[in-house]
């Protein structure tokens, strides 16, 4: 698996320098990577998950999940599930923050006057 992740980090790696070398545009920066993105799996997106926070990672690797929210297509599945099944994600505060953004909580509803 270790090949899958090296070419993962370094196309990430790629569009990052590119767009901070202003080479590519923030708009092509992002459509590649949500090109990149719709192409991971469930079970792909979770090993990538477990992987940013390993030792065997890039140092900088995690802080390109998040920065680029590689991580997005975990959120959108099962809130609840996210939530509570993987605190990892407290690792990750920019997807974290998208989180919460896409699931405000639910206001109290008060009990109707009698």
């Amino acid at each position: 698996m270790g090949h899958v992740f090296r070419v993962q980090y370094e196309l990430v790696k790629y569009v990052d320098t590119e767009f901070n070398n202003q080479t590519i545009t923030e708009k092509t920066a992002t459509r590649l990577i949500h090109g990149y993105r719709a192409l991971l799996s469930d079970p792909e997106l979770h090993l990538l998950l477990y992987y940013g926070l390993s030792s065997f990672a890039p140092p900088d690797f995690r802080d390109l999940i998040d920065k680029y929210g590689l991580l997005y297509g975990l959120l959108d599945k099962n809130p609840r599930f996210v939530c509570y099944r993987i605190p990892e994600l407290c690792f990750y505060p920019e997807t974290l923050a998208e989180w919460h953004r896409r699931h405000p909580p639910n206001p109290k509803k008060e009990p109707p006057n009698e």
